[in-house]
């Protein structure tokens, strides 16, 4: 069996059972591999644009004894195009910005709203990518945090408009959608804002949320260290940086809150 990253486990974990799934530029593919092998889907599909990258999959396919006959497929081409309208349950597209995730969903909104499920694991941009599925009825069913060397990767796990409950991962407990954001204090800011960079609800992704709050600071403390030591000041920037310091403080608070409650409840069940 091949062995994932937590990373790509974390994203595997978010399919479930029996779910068919096209990986969007799999490179080497190990993950749609992963899920054949294991037999939690029995039927992937591999796409990317470059035909050496779709290779390397067909390669690693073949080395890792991968029966692909009928339950792999491999494509090469730009985005979700190569995929016929409803044709898997589940999307990946992982590895690349926030902002391309969004361009290669909106090519072709009605085309990408026929797949149930889409799983993204945003480099960067990962504010511009909520506030895309939020503005055209994706709901955010599930966030992750894992470490990945000095990395801390953000996946994001979303129903499009076509999906029921059935698609819901293993674990889920967030239904974000652009109709109930006022539950969690968001109005209409800009895509770049702290807010949607770092969401209210990402203090649900489990223990390492608290590391990820803390190094969110940091870059803001950076920022704002920068802005200040600069010839010129700044002061509405300084102001906006400042209020996104408190943001964050309060969003480590509650986390801190939660993680507290959550250990005395075991302390409990244990006496």
């Amino acid at each position: 069996m091949i062995h994932l990253s937590e990373r790509l486990q974390k994203i595997a974990d978010n399919i479930n059972e029996g779910e068919t799934m096209a990986d969007i530029g799999t490179d080497h593919g190990f993950l749609p591999i992963y899920l054949i092998q294991s037999g939690k889907s029995q039927k992937v599909t591999m796409t990317d644009i470059s035909e050496a990258s779709l290779m390397k999959a067909k390669l690693n396919s073949r080395s890792c004894t991968v029966k692909y006959a009928g339950t792999a497929e491999f494509r090469n081409g730009s985005g979700l195009e190569v995929l016929r309208r409803s044709e898997v349950d589940t999307v990946v597209i992982a590895g690349m910005g926030g902002k391309l995730i969004t361009e290669i969903m909106a090519a072709d909104i009605k085309h990408t709203c026929s797949f149930k499920k889409f799983i993204m694991q945003p480099r960067i941009g990962q504010g511009i990518l909520r506030k895309f599925l939020l503005e055209n009825g994706f709901t955010i069913v599930k966030e992750d945090l894992v470490k990945e060397g000095r990395h801390i990767p953000e996946i994001i796990t979303a129903l499009s408009p076509a999906a029921s409950d059935d698609s819901l991962p293993d674990g889920s407990n967030l239904k974000v959608s652009k109709e109930n954001l006022n539950l969690y204090g968001i109005g209409n800011e800009p895509a770049d804002h702290v807010i949607y960079r770092v969401p209210p609800w990402i203090i649900n992704s489990g223990p390492i949320a608290g590391e990820f709050l803390t190094r969110s600071m940091d870059r803001e403390k950076e920022k704002l260290k920068n802005i200040m030591l600069s010839n010129k000041r700044d002061l509405p920037k300084e102001e906006s940086v400042c209020e996104d310091i408190a943001y964050l403080k309060k969003l480590k608070k509650d986390y801190e809150r939660m993680h507290e409650n959550g250990n005395q409840k075991k302390d409990s069940i244990r006496k």
